[in-house]
């Protein structure tokens, strides 16, 4: 009975150590800062600012079969139609105020993996802050523009990466709950919007 008891002992230990290990190299992956911020699930727009997405090596026809691919898949109708504009290599989604954040990023995604792996298209999406677009005052980002992306060498496909000018990049996770992480290195540069 006492070499039993001494057997589930080590094991809970073991099991304990691998269970901190294991939320430590959570915590700690893509060089994430410990601190969690949670990022509300839903902002809305109020006025007309930056919110455009550019998609490479597309065109205005298949930029609006994304359009009705991405309402098709959420079971709705469109709730917004973004004026398309085609130039040499690449198609402008404007959207205006008539999306919110979390729809916007996830539509960054969606244009990015639109199609079955292994295609990726490169999409970067532009989006203003402003007073009704609820992240953590703490951030600073207040009437700031983002830059949105999602890195090549993503293989989780369920978020978004973004950039502000000062080039602080973070993490905006979609699984519930949205997790909004401030990342320690600078793993894109800011570009301007077109």
């Amino acid at each position: 009975m006492v070499y039993f008891t001494i057997l589930l002992g080590v094991a809970l230990v073991i099991l304990a150590f691998v269970a901190i290990q294991f939320y430590k190299k959570k915590a700690l992956r893509e060089n994430l800062y410990a601190q969690t911020l949670k990022a509300p699930f839903e902002r809305h727009r109020t006025n007309e600012d930056t919110v455009v997405i550019r998609i490479d090596d597309i065109d205005r026809e298949k930029a609006s079969q994304f359009i009705r691919d991405y309402y098709k898949m959420k079971g709705g109708g469109m709730v917004w139609t973004p004026e398309i504009e085609e130039h040499q290599g690449y198609v402008l989604l404007k959207f205006g105020g008539c999306i919110g954040y979390t729809e916007f990023c996830y539509l960054v995604n969606y244009m990015v993996y639109s199609e079955k792996p292994p295609v990726r298209h490169k999409a970067i999406g532009w989006y203003q802050i402003n007073d009704v677009t609820n992240l953590p005052d703490s951030l600073n980002l207040s009437n700031t523009i983002l830059m949105m992306f999602v890195p090549d060498s993503d293989v989780e496909y369920d978020n978004v990466y973004f950039v502000n000018k000062d080039g602080t990049c973070f993490k905006q996770e979609f699984a519930w709950p949205e997790h909004l992480f401030v990342l320690k290195d600078r793993i894109r540069e800011y570009e301007d919007c077109p």
